[in-house]
């Protein structure tokens, strides 16, 4: 029973530890970016895919295009995602300011390169970078009461489906079944 206590609380941490966005000390930035193989890919059908794919990630995802260049073979998309948080008076769950980031997609010969990226929380105008949360370094703040960790899991979960979905998405073609009636 005491060799598993040990186990326990480091499988605790590991698992706290997966609730945070990868930050980067020297850029001083936090987000995601993977150069992904996909062997025998012709930038041709990466790019159709990516076409097939962004749609089922984000709802009107047309909206959301910054830039698209099918000649270079990118695309860039402003986003968001929903935040809630429990309000500890009325122990209900009520909405935040909306996280917004960039999502930067470049495809080439057998790969492709995601990168999420510029996370900040759009406080009407206002600008609060998502690395306040991550570094938790301005004593003026109290980051427990803003429950700062648990906004990050949120952003993290949802950034993880999303880099899942995208993944599936640009590994294969869709395979369409045809219904005879």
């Amino acid at each position: 029973m005491k060799a598993i206590f040990p186990f326990l609380l480091l499988l605790g941490f590991c698992f706290s530890l997966r609730a945070q966005i990868p930050y980067d000390a020297e850029k001083k930035k936090a987000g995601y970016i993977e150069v992904v193989t996909v062997p025998g890919a012709t930038p041709a059908k990466l790019w159709q895919r990516a076409n097939v794919t962004l749609p089922k990630m984000y709802n009107e995802w047309e909206k959301k295009v910054i830039a698209k260049n099918e000649t270079e073979g990118t695309i860039s998309l402003k986003c968001s995602t929903r935040i809630f948080l429990m309000d500890t008076k009325s122990k209900t769950k009520v909405q935040q300011p909306w996280v917004i980031y960039k999502l930067h997609l470049a495809v080439k010969d057998g790969r492709y390169r995601y990168e999420f990226s510029d996370f900040h929380r759009d406080k009407g105008g206002y600008k609060e970078p998502l690395e306040k949360w991550i570094l938790k370094d301005d004593p003026k703040i109290d980051y427990e009461a803003l429950q700062t960790d648990e906004m990050m899991k949120q952003v993290t979960d949802d950034i993880e489906k999303l880099i899942a979905t995208l993944k599936a998405g640009m590994a294969s073609d869709e395979v369409k079944v045809k219904e005879d009636w």
